[in-house]
């Protein structure tokens, strides 16, 4: 039987992983958690 390994993609991805990027991905997802935030407050707020 063949032995089934499990690798998480983490460890080989945070490799090329720059400061930059982070920074980027950072900004957006502040954006899309404010978003959010206003949308689902304005959604549960008029039912």
């Amino acid at each position: 039987m063949k032995e089934f390994y499990l690798k998480p993609k983490f460890f080989s991805a945070i490799k090329s992983y720059s400061g930059s990027q982070f920074a980027k991905d950072l900004v957006v997802a502040i954006a899309v958690g404010m978003v959010l935030h206003l949308v689902f407050k304005f959604v549960f707020k008029n039912k």
